[in-house]
C-alpha cells in the first residue's frame, strides 16, 4: 500500500483503486470558453527570418481571432501594470453605471421620436439629438477599448451597429435598441447590487453604536472605540457586534446568519458569543475578546467580498470567448456588403452572439454564489464551483466528520451487587461539573436520575475523578487510574477492556469506595445524517472512502454501517495527503472532507476540499468550502448546486448562440431587416438573463411556498 498498516476493504470484493467509468462525463465549461490559445507552428526556416515569420503569424493570429490590433504592439508590453488595469477598469464601471443612471432618456426617446414619425416635427428635433446624447457612453467605451486595451471588441461592434442604424435614418429603431440595451444594463447592475448585498449582509447589519458599561454606568460609544477587554451591554432585539465571552446574563440567541442553526441557542455566563448574531430574549454583558476587522462576521465578509470577486474569472473567460467571435463577426459583414449591400451587412453584426457571455457568466455565479450562502455553504475559493462536476470519488475523515465528538452510552458493565442504574449515577455525579465529550456522554445518559450533590472533589488530569458522594468515595476514570488507586479489575473486565480497544470503543471505571463498581462502555456517535449523504453520493454515481487513524475493525464496522465503498485503517495525520495523493495518480478526482483540525494538508492536497469546522475556523481553516452548520447535511447539496450552475452556464451558452444562428439564416435566406435582427439578438440576452436567474426565482417560489403552509 505504501503507507504502513494502511487496510482498505471495497464492497462485494477485494479493492480498487482503479474508478469505474462514470458514463459521459460532461464537458467542463472551462474546456468550452478556455479555446486553444496555442500559437501557430513555427514556419519553416532558420534565422532571422523564421524569427520574422513566426512573430507575423502571431499578429496576424491575434488580430484574426481575437481583434488585437497590430499597430504598435509589442509582446513585451503585454503584461500591463496592475494600477494601468484598475484605472481603465474602473473607467469602464464609470461609463456602465452612467448608461444605468441615464436609462430614462432612451425611451423618452422613443416617444418624442415616434411622435415625430407621426407628424409631430418637434419630438424629432428634440428626441434625434436625445438619442445621440444617449449613446455616447457607448463611443466611449468602444475608443476606451481601442485606445488603452488595443483591441476590438464587443463595445466596438456594438457602437459600430448603433451608429449604422443611426446613420441609416432609423431613429425610432435606435432609440428602441438603445432602451432593451440600457435596460439589460441596469438589472445586471441590480443584480451585482443585491446579490453582493445579500451575501455580505452580516458585515453591514453591524450597529454603529453600542452600549460601553463602564463602573456599572452603561454609556453609548461608537462601535470603532470598542477595544479588547471593554464589557458590552447588549438588550434583546440588538445585534452582538463583537466576539467575546458572557460575563453575566442569560439569553437565547440567534445564530441562524452565522450558522445555519433554525433554533436559537441558549447562552449562559461563560458562554462564547459571535459578532452579527442576534439577542431574541435576555439581556448579556459582553467581554469583548475580537471587534472590528478582527470578528467571525468580519472575517466572513472579507472571504465572500474574495469569492465575488472570483465572479471577474467567469466574467473574463465570457469576455474572452466574447472577443473571440468579434473579427469573425466583422469580416463576414465586410464581406457580405459587396452582395448584400450596407444594410444587409449591417444587420450581420447582430449576429454576434460573444457579448452575451460576459453578462451571463457573472450574473450565473452571483446566483449560486446567493443560493449556497443561503444553504450555508460558503464558498472561500470559487474555482471549486466547476471543479466538483469532475469529482468522482469522496474521501471522508472518520472523526470529528462521519462521526461526532461526543459518544454515547452503550453498555454499563456492573461488577457487584449495584445496579447499572446505581453506576450510571455515581459516575454522573462525579462528572456532573466536567464538560469534556465523554463526561457529556455520561451526563445524557442519566440525565433523567436524581444526582446527588458532590461533597469533595479531586481531579487528576489524564487519569480520572475522586469524588464524595453522599458519604461515600467514589472514583471515575481509566484503568491506570484505577490501578493507581490499588482498585482491583476483575479478570472479565481485563478481556472486555481488550476486546473494546480492538473495536475502538472505550470503557470507564466507576469504582465505590474500595471496590469496582462497574464499567460504563462507550460507542461512537455516528452523525445521523452520514447514511443519507452517503447514499446520495452513490446515487451520482460518486464513489466514497473513509480514512481513519482508528483500528481496522471499527472503521471496516463504520464503513459497512454506511455503506461506504472503501475504508482506509490506521492512517496517521501526515499520512492522508500522501493517501490523496495516490489516489489521484490512479486518475482519481477527490473531494476531502474534514473538520480541518488535523487533515489541513490533505485539505490542500484534495481537488476540492470540504471543512465542517464551521464559521468560528474560518480564518485558519484551509478548505476552500466550509459548511457552516458544522453537519454533513448540505454535502450533496453541494454537489446539486454546482450541476446545476455548469447546466445553467451550458444553457447560457447555447442560448448565446442561437439568436445569431438565427439571424444569419434570417439575413441570407429571408432578407431579414434591422429591426427584427435588433428584437431577435435583444430577445436573446434577456432570455438569457432570465435563465441565469432561474434558480434564485426557483428558491424563492419554494422557500415562500413553505413558509405560508408553516
Amino acid at each position: 500500500m505504501g503507507i504502513t498498516g494502511l487496510q482498505q476493504r471495497e464492497k462485494h470484493g477485494t479493492a480498487s483503486l482503479v474508478p469505474p467509468l462514470r458514463g459521459r462525463r460532461r464537458r467542463n465549461l472551462g474546456a468550452i470558453l478556455a479555446m486553444s490559445n496555442t500559437p501557430a507552428e513555427q514556419s519553416s526556416g532558420s534565422g532571422l527570418s523564421q524569427i520574422v515569420n513566426q512573430a507575423f503569424i502571431d499578429r496576424l493570429r491575434d488580430f484574426v481571432l481575437f481583434g488585437k490590433i497590430p499597430i504598435g504592439y509589442n509582446r513585451a508590453d503585454e503584461p500591463k501594470s496592475r494600477q494601468a488595469l484598475a484605472d481603465s477598469q474602473q473607467k469602464v464601471v464609470r461609463l456602465e453605471q452612467q448608461i444605468a443612471r441615464e436609462l430614462y432618456l432612451a425611451p423618452l426617446s422613443v416617444l418624442l421620436i415616434g411622435a415625430g414619425a407621426l407628424g409631430f416635427v418637434p419630438g424629432m428635433l428634440v428626441g434625434v439629438p436625445l438619442v445621440v446624447y444617449a449613446t455616447i457612453p457607448y463611443w466611449r467605451l468602444a475608443l476606451l477599448q481601442l485606445s488603452q486595451e488595443r483591441q476590438i471588441g464587443y463595445s466596438v461592434v456594438f457602437s459600430i451597429l448603433m451608429t449604422g442604424v443611426l446613420v441609416s435614418g432609423q431613429f425610432l429603431l435606435h432609440a428602441f435598441l438603445l432602451t432593451v440595451s440600457n435596460a439589460a444594463y441596469l438589472l445586471v447592475t441590480r443584480i451585482y447590487r443585491s446579490s453582493r448585498a445579500t451575501l455580505t449582509t452580516l458585515v453591514n447589519d453591524m450597529p454603529q453604536e453600542v452600549w460601553l458599561r463602564h463602573d456599572r454606568v452603561e454609556t453609548c460609544v461608537p462601535l470603532e472605540q470598542v477595544q479588547k477587554g471593554d464589557i458590552l451591554v447588549v438588550h434583546a432585539g440588538e445585534v452582538i457586534p463583537v466576539d467575546g465571552t458572557i460575563v453575566t446574563g442569560n439569553a437565547s440567541i440567534d445564530q441562524r446568519a452565522l450558522t445555519g442553526e433554525a433554533q436559537p441557542v441558549e447562552r449562559e455566563p461563560g458562554s462564547k458569543v459571535f459578532a452579527g448574531t442576534i439577542v431574541i430574549s435576555g439581556t448579556l454583558d459582553v467581554h469583548v475578546e475580537r471587534a472590528g476587522s478582527q470578528t467571525v462576521v468580519a472575517e466572513i465578509g472579507d472571504v465572500l467580498s474574495r469569492t465575488i470577486e472570483y465572479t471577474s474569472t467567469l466574467e473574463l473567460k465570457g469576455r474572452a470567448l466574447s472577443e473571440r467571435s468579434v473579427m469573425p463577426t466583422l469580416l463576414l459583414s465586410l464581406a457580405s456588403m459587396p452582395f448584400l449591400g450596407p444594410l444587409p451587412a449591417l444587420t450581420i453584426l447582430f449576429s454576434y452572439f460573444g457579448g452575451m457571455m460576459r453578462v451571463l457568466a457573472p450574473v450565473s455565479v452571483l446566483t449560486f454564489l446567493k443560493l449556497a450562502s443561503e444553504y450555508s455553504i460558503l464558498i472561500k475559493d470559487g474555482r471549486a464551483l466547476e471543479t466538483l462536476n469532475e469529482i468522482d470519488t469522496v474521501v471522508f475523515d472518520k472523526t470529528g466528520t462521519l462521526t461526532l465528538e461526543q459518544p454515547h452510552v452503550a453498555v454499563i458493565h456492573a461488577c457487584t451487587d449495584m445496579k447499572s442504574a446505581e453506576v450510571i449515577r455515581y459516575a454522573a455525579a462525579a462528572e456532573h461539573k466536567q464538560t469534556h465529550p465523554i463526561a457529556r456522554a455520561i451526563q445524557l445518559a442519566a440525565e433523567e436520575q436524581d444526582l446527588p450533590a458532590l461533597e469533595a472533589v479531586s481531579y487528576e488530569v489524564g487519569y480520572g475523578l475522586k469524588v464524595q458522594v453522599e458519604g461515600r468515595q467514589v472514583r471515575v476514570g481509566s484503568a491506570r487510574f484505577m490501578e493507581r488507586e490499588d482498585i482491583a479489575i476483575p479478570a472479565d473486565i481485563e478481556s472486555l477492556q481488550a476486546s473494546c480497544h480492538l473495536q475502538g470503543h472505550s470503557l470507564v471505571y466507576v469504582a465505590v469506595d474500595e471496590q469496582l463498581a462497574g464499567a460504563i462502555e462507550l460507542h461512537t456517535t455516528v452523525r445521523p445524517e452520514a447514511q443519507e449523504i452517503i447514499a446520495g453520493l452513490h446515487r451520482r454515481g460518486i464513489k466514497t472512502v473513509v480514512i481513519s487513524g482508528d483500528h481496522t475493525q471499527p472503521t471496516r464496522h463504520l464503513a459497512e454501517q454506511l455503506g461506504i465503498d472503501t475504508f482506509f485503517a490506521e492512517v496517521l495525520p501526515e499520512d492522508k495527503a500522501n493517501l490523496v495523493e495516490r489516489l489521484q495518480d490512479e486518475g482519481r478526482m477527490i473531494c476531502f472532507v474534514g473538520d480541518g483540525i488535523n487533515d489541513s494538508i490533505a485539505l490542500k492536497q484534495a481537488n476540492v476540499s470540504v471543512s465542517l469546522r464551521g464559521a468560528t475556523a474560518i480564518a485558519t481553516d484551509t478548505a476552500e468550502i466550509i459548511l457552516m452548520d458544522e453537519s454533513l447535511e448540505q454535502v450533496v447539496r453541494l454537489f446539486e448546486l454546482a450541476e446545476q450552475l455548469d447546466q445553467t452556464m451550458h444553457q447560457s451558452l447555447v442560448i448565446s448562440v442561437i439568436p445569431g444562428v438565427l439571424i444569419l439564416v434570417g439575413v441570407y435566406g429571408f432578407n431579414m431587416g434591422l429591426a427584427m435582427a435588433g428584437i431577435t439578438n435583444l430577445g436573446g440576452l434577456w432570455v438569457g438573463l432570465g435563465n441565469a436567474l432561474l434558480p434564485r426565482i426557483k428558491h424563492y417560489l419554494s422557500t415562500t411556498v413553505e413558509a405560508v403552509q408553516a
